[in-house]
């Protein structure tokens, strides 16, 4: 696994850092690479730039609803809802469909392989119990696609 801390040089990121170095591995897997964005490499190094894109996975909403369906089933697909939200789509709307992050890809940070692997992972990352299933009494809150 690799490991981006961004704001590594400042108090929180420097503590994080050697904690993740002392005990290596993160979520059961090991870390194979610790990168501190802003102490990784000097501006000419990286095009003349501090900031960059970081990889992306670029996947429609149908592979979306693919992976969680292959992954948590029908009942996890049954909780989606769709709203159109105008502001939303104009957003994302002028968001660039494909990132190209050769300079990100030098440090050695790359896309998920799948979304099913970031539905995985998140579903690794919940709290114990967190999955448990809505009240049906309960009006729906919150992002148009809630979790469990």
């Amino acid at each position: 696994m690799k490991v981006l801390i961004t704001g590594g040089a400042g108090f929180l990121g420097t503590r994080l850092a050697r904690a993740l170095l002392q005990r290596g591995t993160l979520r059961g897997q090991r870390i194979e690479r610790l990168v501190l964005a802003d102490l990784a490499e000097t501006r000419e190094a990286l095009g003349g730039r501090a900031a960059l894109n970081l990889p992306a996975l670029t996947v429609t909403v149908q592979q979306m609803l693919d992976a969680l369906r292959e992954v948590g089933g029908e009942a996890a697909l049954r909780l989606v809802r769709f709203e159109p939200d105008a502001d939303i789509a104009r957003i994302v709307g002028g968001w660039p469909a494909r990132f190209h992050s050769p300079r990100a890809q030098a440090l050695g940070l790359h896309p998920d392989p799948d979304f099913g692997s970031i539905v995985r992972q998140y579903l690794q990352d919940l709290p114990a119990g967190a999955w448990a299933q809505p009240h049906r009494d309960r009006a729906p809150t919150g992002p148009a696609v809630r979790r469990p």
